[in-house]
């Protein structure tokens, strides 16, 4: 008799690619539409990139497509025990949107020291504003009594910034007792057809994964004994937010909305909170309309960034629970009013050889010419610096008001009639 085999996981399999008669060629440009209050608007995008010297020059380079799909990143080489060679994190994301209150600002980088060392701080500085992480060696909890305790960091040179070293992740502990759980509510048919199911979707479900960041590490959901000893801990958090032994060992599983922000530099996908109450899916735990929380304290999302749940309301009003801005990528701390492009950037302790690199935004800005509309001016959705590549992506985008809706094929239509010439500011 032929051996059963255990029904195949699907999650981490890659999407399947577009046919290429329906995929879109890759493009500096794009149009896309979208609709406040009753109005549609049309808004055309342009990417412009630049190649950074290391003097803090920045010369027009090769140009690089808008994306207009999700790619993960390569798994991390250097992640912690068990967990080595785990990727979950975002490479790039849908960008065209259509309205966006300001820009975003998102960072591909390591944090880098030409010394080894056990922390260290990094970020950036855009004008005025500045974004700070603590960046750590490995370290582990360790419970010592009824206390607590973080291990010593190690030492390092360099750590990737990526979204699966901040806070979050899923909790083991809390995993293995949800599926006891199930196990026990259902007869044993039912669990032998649905356990390969639940095994692969429960890690990413909230509150056995961390709302905020389902990728990350140091995440518990209930602070139970059992839990609290030996997790592998973030090597990556925001200074103004740091995980503590006290934090750590806190709270039950839905009480996680005043847990520690990840720490966040490269595209904040939309599976991560508040994204998804953005996009009118807010998480177990979260009430809507709820405005008490840091990243409405801190500015980063407006008041009433949570206005529904498009799996309840009726089909009327689903399109009003999705926020005007959730579309916007960036992380928590970089999510900035409007640039202009003229902007003095600092980057710190993001290269080894450079603890501090300094250039300025390009002065320069798209107009384009859009036939019946005269010149619209750009404005700058998005900055995107690699510092690996030394290159920055500028999104640049204008809007205007449209009878109705884009039909299949007409972006394209209206993308050859529009004209670009480059303005410089001043």
């Amino acid at each position: 008799m032929s051996a059963v085999r255990r029904p195949r996981s699907v999650i981490g399999d890659t999407t399947p690619a577009v046919p290429p008669e329906l995929a879109p060629e890759p493009s500096v440009q794009a149009l896309v539409h979208g609709q406040q209050q009753g109005q549609w608007w049309w808004t055309v995008l342009r990417k412009v990139s630049y190649g950074i010297t290391d003097s803090g020059t920045l010369q027009r380079a090769a140009q690089m497509p808008i994306h207009t799909a999700y790619a993960r990143h390569d798994p991390l080489p250097d992640w912690v025990g068990s967990d080595a060679g785990r990727a979950g994190s975002m490479k790039a994301v849908p960008e065209p949107r259509a309205f966006q209150t300001g820009t975003d600002v998102v960072v591909r980088a390591h944090a880098a020291s030409e010394q080894p060392v056990r922390t260290l701080l990094a970020g950036l500085a855009v004008g005025r504003h500045t974004h700070k992480v603590r960046v750590f060696g490995e370290r582990r909890s360790r419970r010592v009594g009824e206390r607590v305790e973080f291990s010593e960091p190690s030492l390092f040179q360099s750590v990737p910034l990526r979204t699966e070293l901040a806070y979050g992740g899923f909790d083991p502990v809390a995993l293995r007792a949800a599926l006891a759980g199930i196990e026990a509510r259902m007869d044993p048919v039912s669990w032998r057809r649905g356990r390969a199911f639940l095994q692969d979707t429960l890690p990413t479900t909230v509150p056995v994964a961390y709302a905020r960041n389902p990728v990350g590490m140091g995440y518990v959901a209930d602070a139970v004994p059992e839990a609290l000893h030996d997790v592998a801990l973030p090597r990556i958090e925001l200074e103004r937010d740091l995980l503590t032994p006290d934090r750590f060992a806190q709270g039950q599983a839905l009480q996680w909305l005043q847990r520690p922000v990840p720490a966040g530099l490269d595209f904040m996908d939309m599976r991560m909170f508040p994204r998804t109450a953005m996009f009118g899916l807010p998480p177990p735990g979260f009430e809507v309309g709820t405005s008490d929380c840091p990243e409405v304290v801190w500015g980063q999302v407006p008041p009433d960034f949570s206005r529904g749940n498009v799996l309840t309301a009726e089909d009327a009003d689903a399109a009003l629970a999705v926020h005007p801005d959730a579309a916007r990528c960036a992380p928590i701390g970089l999510r900035l009013p409007r640039l202009t492009g003229l902007e003095p950037v600092s980057l710190i302790a993001l290269r080894a050889d450079r603890p501090r690199w300094d250039f300025a935004l390009p002065g320069e800005r798209p107009v384009f010419e859009v036939p019946g509309q005269g010149p619209l001016p750009g404005n700058l959705f998005q900055v995107f610096i690699d510092v690996d590549a030394r290159r920055v992506e500028l999104l640049w985008a204008a809007s205007w008001k449209a009878d109705g809706e884009l039909q299949p094929g007409e972006d394209q239509r209206v993308l050859r009639t529009v004209h670009t010439r480059a303005e410089a500011l001043t």
